[in-house]
C-alpha cells in the first residue's frame, strides 16, 4: 500500500486556501485506500477552526514549531529526528513549500530519502 504524508507547515486548524484544499485530497486518497498520513504544526497562527474532521483511517501528527521573523512557522529543530523518521517511513511526500520551508528542506534534502512534491498553494 503506498503511504503519502502530507506536510502543512501552518496549523491545519488554520483553515485556509491550503487547508481546505488538503483536508479535501486527503479525504479522497483515503476513501480510496492509501495509507495517509498528515504532519501539521502546533504554529502561532490564528486558529479559525476549533474541530477539524480528519478521517479515522488517517494518522495525524503535529509537531512543535518555531516562527521566525518572516515567512510561515517550521518544526521544532527539537523534534528532527522524530520528523524525519515519519518522512522517511513514507512512499511518497508532499510539502507546502512556503519561505522558510523551501530552506528547511534544502538542508534536510541529504536525510531524506523519499520522493517529494513541493506544492505552491496561492
Amino acid at each position: 500500500m503506498l503511504r503519502i504524508t502530507f506536510v502543512d507547515p501552518v496549523n491545519i486548524r488554520y483553515m485556509g486556501g491550503g487547508e481546505v484544499w488538503l483536508l479535501t485530497v486527503v479525504n479522497l486518497l483515503s476513501k480510496r485506500g492509501y495509507d495517509v498520513r498528515v504532519i501539521s504544526l502546533k504554529s502561532n497562527c490564528e486558529i479559525r477552526q476549533k474541530i477539524v474532521k480528519i478521517p479515522r483511517s488517517v494518522e495525524y501528527v503535529e509537531y512543535d514549531s518555531i516562527r521566525l521573523p518572516r515567512g510561515n512557522s517550521m518544526p521544532s529543530p527539537f523534534y528532527i529526528s522524530k520528523f524525519l523518521g515519519k518522512i522517511n517511513d513514507s512512499d511518497v511526500v508532499y510539502f507546502y513549500a512556503y519561505p522558510p520551508n523551501e530552506l528547511y528542506l534544502y538542508f534536510l534534502r541529504s536525510r531524506i530519502n523519499k520522493s517529494i512534491i513541493a506544492g505552491f498553494h496561492t
